[in-house]
Protein backbone atom coordinates (compact mmCIF):
# COMPACT_ATOMS: atom_id res chain seq x y z
CA UNK A 1 0.00 0.00 0.00
CA UNK A 2 1.07 3.58 -0.36
CA UNK A 3 0.38 6.52 1.95
CA UNK A 4 2.31 9.97 2.31
CA UNK A 5 3.83 11.52 5.11
CA UNK A 6 0.89 14.04 4.62
CA UNK A 7 -1.03 11.26 6.60
CA UNK A 8 1.24 11.32 9.73
CA UNK A 9 1.27 15.33 9.68
CA UNK A 10 -2.43 15.72 9.41
CA UNK A 11 -2.13 19.21 7.24
CA UNK A 12 -3.27 18.91 3.79
CA UNK A 13 -6.92 18.17 4.48
CA UNK A 14 -8.76 15.77 2.28
CA UNK A 15 -5.45 14.18 1.24
CA UNK A 16 -4.26 14.07 4.53
CA UNK A 17 -7.34 12.10 5.70
CA UNK A 18 -7.11 9.40 3.04
CA UNK A 19 -3.59 8.81 3.05
CA UNK A 20 -4.24 8.20 7.36
CA UNK A 21 -6.89 6.25 6.30
CA UNK A 22 -4.41 4.11 4.00
CA UNK A 23 -2.11 3.79 7.07
CA UNK A 24 -4.60 3.04 9.60
CA UNK A 25 -6.14 -0.01 7.20
CA UNK A 26 -2.28 -1.45 6.89
CA UNK A 27 -2.17 -1.40 11.00
CA UNK A 28 -5.26 -3.37 10.76
CA UNK A 29 -4.68 -5.83 7.83
CA UNK A 30 -0.75 -6.38 9.90
CA UNK A 31 -2.61 -6.97 12.95
CA UNK A 32 -5.11 -9.43 11.43
CA UNK A 33 -2.40 -11.63 9.01
CA UNK A 34 0.00 -11.48 11.51
CA UNK A 35 -0.60 -15.09 13.27
CA UNK A 36 -0.66 -16.01 9.14
CA UNK A 37 3.19 -15.04 8.75
CA UNK A 38 1.80 -12.23 6.58
CA UNK A 39 3.59 -8.95 6.45
CA UNK A 40 1.61 -6.00 5.87
CA UNK A 41 3.59 -2.69 4.60
CA UNK A 42 3.22 0.68 3.43
CA UNK A 43 5.20 3.18 1.53
CA UNK A 44 5.07 6.52 3.02
CA UNK A 45 7.00 8.60 0.36
CA UNK A 46 8.21 12.27 1.32
CA UNK A 47 7.94 15.71 -0.98
CA UNK A 48 8.92 15.76 -4.56
CA UNK A 49 10.06 18.43 -6.36
CA UNK A 50 7.44 18.39 -9.26
CA UNK A 51 5.25 21.32 -10.22
CA UNK A 52 2.40 20.31 -7.71
CA UNK A 53 4.91 20.99 -5.30
CA UNK A 54 5.46 24.30 -6.03
CA UNK A 55 1.81 25.11 -4.89
CA UNK A 56 2.41 23.71 -1.11
CA UNK A 57 2.65 26.89 1.07
CA UNK A 58 6.56 27.46 2.42
CA UNK A 59 5.43 26.25 5.76
CA UNK A 60 3.70 23.01 5.09
CA UNK A 61 6.94 22.07 2.82
CA UNK A 62 8.67 22.83 5.56
CA UNK A 63 7.43 20.12 7.96
CA UNK A 64 7.28 17.44 5.25
CA UNK A 65 10.68 17.83 4.15
CA UNK A 66 12.71 15.31 6.71
CA UNK A 67 16.10 16.06 5.27
CA UNK A 68 15.27 19.89 4.82
CA UNK A 69 15.17 18.90 1.09
CA UNK A 70 12.54 17.78 -2.02
CA UNK A 71 13.02 14.66 -3.40
CA UNK A 72 13.64 14.49 -7.58
CA UNK A 73 12.79 11.93 -9.63
CA UNK A 74 16.41 11.45 -10.63
CA UNK A 75 17.20 10.39 -7.19
CA UNK A 76 14.24 7.96 -6.53
CA UNK A 77 15.46 5.97 -10.16
CA UNK A 78 18.98 5.64 -9.05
Amino acid sequence: MTASVAGYEGQIGQIASAKAGIIGMTLVAARDLASKRIRVCTNAPGLFNTSLAANVRVDVKASLESLSRCATAVAVTR
